[in-house]
């Protein structure tokens, strides 16, 4: 009777050991991936680009004084209730230009172009050593550091990098858009990333100081064509890839599929 007692018993181990064994090879052999970590250490380092836009963005000087222009741009905020509804039958809206087909020249006269206000620059404690320019982005025309040729540097910490000194110079004279505050929108990306400056980046309210800490996280993709859904194709022919750039390119597809024109920030990129 103990004989077979102990012989129910190993078999019971060893059928619930092989079923152990082949569950998790079966579970190993499923999810065949290798993560690998390593520390590297670098003299030097591509610094990033850095979008800023300020908030304040509609030059009100150059629009006529009439509140219908300020109730429009303070439809557009996230605070609508705030503002009358719009006649768009009011020929005021006509005459002013509303319905007008609108380019990149007219973007650059109506919005404060940030650049002018940029008292000074450093990077890595030399004057006026970065580069910038402006672009246009979904919170209109704003100003871009390092983004066409990039530097490295070998410095890090508070002291050292990029600190940049801008006076709004507000006094109300705007209107706002995006955002019913003023100040700066700052984003740290890599030069190859299209950034959406709503939803990415940090504020900085006037009269104030913003200190930005950066890491780096390097991806690596498969070759190209690189897919989206499935089957579309995005990004076929770039020779440099990013996922934003994938959302960039479907969104700018989508829109000009359903209303035939783009917004300002699909026309060029950097």
């Amino acid at each position: 009777m103990n004989q077979v007692f102990w012989i129910v018993l190993w078999l019971a181990s060893a059928s619930y050991l092989i079923y152990i064994v082949t569950t998790e090879l079966s579970s190993y052999y499923r999810y065949p991936s290798i993560t690998t970590v390593s520390v590297r250490y670098a003299d030097k380092l591509q610094f990033p680009a850095i979008t800023v836009c300020n908030l304040a963005t509609k030059n009100r000087s150059i629009f006529g004084d009439d509140n219908r222009t300020e109730h429009y741009y303070l439809r557009i905020t996230p605070q609508p209730a705030a503002a009358t509804p719009i006649n768009w039958s009011d020929p005021f809206y006509s005459t002013e230009g509303f319905f007008n087909k609108r380019t990149i020249e007219d973007l650059y006269y109506e919005s404060k172009q940030l650049s002018q206000f940029i008292e000074f620059h450093e990077f890595d404690l030399k004057s006026n050593y970065l580069n910038y320019s402006p672009v246009a982005t979904d919170l209109g025309l704003c100003v871009r550091f390092n983004g066409d040729i990039p530097v490295t540097t070998a410095m890090y910490g508070g002291l050292y990098n990029l600190h940049v000194y801008i006076d709004l110079l507000l006094d109300d004279d705007y209107y706002p858009e995006s955002y019913v505050s003023s100040g700066l929108k700052v984003v740290v990306h890599d030069q190859n990333d299209a950034v959406l400056m709503v939803n990415d980046g940090l504020l900085v309210p006037p009269a104030s100081e913003a200190t930005v800490e950066i890491t780096r996280k390097q991806y690596k993709y498969l070759a190209p064509p690189y897919k989206a859904f499935e089957n579309d194709i995005c990004e076929e022919s770039a020779s440099h890839y990013s996922a934003s750039k994938c959302r960039h390119d479907c969104i700018r597809d989508s829109i000009m599929q359903k209303c035939g024109c783009v917004d300002f920030m699909f026309e060029s990129r950097k």
